[in-house]
């Protein structure tokens, strides 16, 4: 359940609620100007305001010495996982903490879903819990927290 200790969305100021469609066009947009992301083949799966999965294959270059995923290659899926689920709020975020567990071996040739929620909300501040499974196997869970800086003047 998500806590609100202010309203930040337009839904939630009394205001009309963002369609479905402005949201994902706005994380499409991001996608595609997100080098760090798209060139390391993560792609965008489901979205909803709040939560977003991102996909990613475990290819030969991912692999350690033991064979299997490295949890570098893991933190990066959560960690934009956490950021494109804030952005669909419309917040520009930065992740200000960020806690991964890992729990089972990712193998070569598997793909990797995380799917990241929104747990809190406080001001302009997120802490947002990511699931991570390779094929359907959970690997890693992570929980990170995130804020939206203000522009500065």
């Amino acid at each position: 359940m998500t806590e609100n200790v202010a309203p930040t969305t337009p839904a939630e100021a009394g205001g009309e609620p963002e369609s479905l469609k402005s949201v994902v066009a706005r994380l499409e947009e991001i996608y595609v100007n997100d080098p760090a992301v798209k060139d390391h083949g993560v792609t965008l799966g489901e979205v909803s305001e709040g939560a977003v999965t991102l996909h990613r294959e475990v290819t030969a270059d991912m692999v350690n010495s033991h064979e299997i995923c490295h949890g570098g290659f893991l933190f990066h899926l959560a960690d934009t996982a956490l950021a494109y689920c804030v952005a669909t709020f419309g917040a520009a975020p930065v992740t200000r903490r960020a806690e991964i567990t890992y729990i089972a071996p990712a193998p070569l040739g598997a793909t990797l879903t995380a799917s990241a929620r929104q747990s809190v909300e406080f001001g302009c501040d997120r802490m947002i819990e990511v699931r991570i499974e390779a094929d359907g196997v959970l690997v890693a869970w992570f929980t990170g927290h995130s804020t939206s800086p203000r522009p500065r003047s």
